[in-house]
């Protein structure tokens, strides 16, 4: 098994982990990538390919890049060949009346990844969003256990796992009891990383349609956590909360990572 770059965690993977064929889920990365930023892009496949992900589940996600447009109305033009019908979310964004191309670019590229693990024919086949400049430390074969073992212990699929930090101080919820790693519910303001099939992936473009106000997008995250059905849905625990900004120790940052709150585009 590829080694994991955390130590200390209390839960023990089962000795059965270096056979993720066992398992009856796939997962096929989705990585947003600006195509004038290529070495993001190859440090992230490298990066996962040693952590044990099949060179065939990555993917580049072709990102609306801020440089390709004069305006904001021009790349909203462009999206409607993507995006049909197009939500109230983008075409009253105010990225458009601010003129910022750069936070619409990345809404529409979120929102695209969105519709695409939507549009999954099956179930069990999960879609790993994560921004090009951030690393999982879970090897392929960990991610592809969680996702088992949560659907085998809770009777049904997971449908939103979140695989990356908070920024804020994390929710403290009831931790999984085979999984300590893992607690239930989403913990808010975290789409850096994340796990998702059809439904979860359909969850939060329900969430666009009933929040439509602009915010940051993990904004919906958060407006998930309120939902009165709250099966299927995980994040990291807080028992491994650690570092200055309250995040935990098993999703990293890249060094030259912006502040994914206030983030205007990569320059």
């Amino acid at each position: 098994m590829v080694n994991s770059k955390f130590h200390g965690y209390k839960h023990e993977w089962d000795d059965r982990i270096d056979a993720p064929e066992q398992y009856n889920c796939r997962i096929e990365a989705l990585i947003p990538n600006l195509k004038h930023r290529p070495e993001r892009w190859a440090r992230c496949r490298k990066l996962l390919e040693e952590q044990g992900f099949p060179r065939t589940r990555i993917h580049r996600f072709n990102a609306f890049s801020w440089k390709d447009y004069a305006t904001a109305e021009e790349a909203l033009e462009h999206a409607r060949e993507f995006i049909r019908p197009m939500p109230r979310l983008i075409s009253a964004s105010h990225h458009i009346r601010k003129k910022d191309v750069s936070g619409l670019c990345w809404l529409l590229t979120w929102y695209s990844i969105m519709l695409r693990i939507s549009r999954f024919k099956r179930r069990n086949l999960y879609g790993f969003l994560l921004v090009d400049d951030c690393f999982t430390v879970f090897t392929y074969a960990q991610l592809l256990q969680i996702l088992h073992y949560t659907g085998r212990y809770e009777h049904h699929n997971p449908r939103i796992v979140q695989i990356s930090q908070n920024s804020r101080v994390l929710v403290h919820r009831r931790v999984v009891p085979y999984f300590d790693i893992l607690q239930y519910g989403l913990c808010g303001r975290s789409d850096a990383g994340s796990l998702l099939n059809r439904d979860g992936a359909r969850d939060v473009l329900a969430a666009c349609e009933l929040f439509p106000r602009e915010q940051i997008l993990a904004y919906f995250y958060e407006k998930i956590t309120g939902f009165p059905q709250q099966q299927g849905y995980f994040s990291l625990s807080a028992l491994y909360e650690s570092g200055h900004y309250g995040g935990t120790g098993l999703f990293a940052w890249r060094p030259e990572t912006q502040d994914r709150q206030a983030s205007k585009g990569y320059k």
